[in-house]
């Protein structure tokens, strides 16, 4: 387990060490949207599994093509179009 500090060469930093060092065979996380993004081209370069656990832009499944990082299955254009119209109406 690492921690990004909540910046992105940092959590880079960790999942190389992760990968390369540490032999992990999967990673899970991080929870901001940048980082995972960061972190998710590391680990389709190693292909190395990978669950976006909390980071959930919009563009990370986009930038990713290597079939090995999973997003989380709600993203920010889903959470807004399911209370869109409640919040519209009241």
């Amino acid at each position: 387990m690492e921690d990004s500090a909540n910046d992105v060469g940092t959590g880079v930093q960790k999942a190389r060490k992760l990968i390369e060092r540490d032999q992990v065979n999967f990673m899970i996380g991080d929870v901001n949207s940048g980082i995972a993004a960061a972190i998710a081209q590391v680990t389709s370069e190693k292909q190395i599994l990978h669950i976006v656990s909390g980071g959930h832009t919009d563009s990370i499944p986009a930038r990713i093509a290597s079939g090995n990082v999973f997003p989380r299955l709600q993203h920010t254009r889903m959470e807004a179009n399911s209370v869109s119209s409640v919040l519209y109406s009241k």
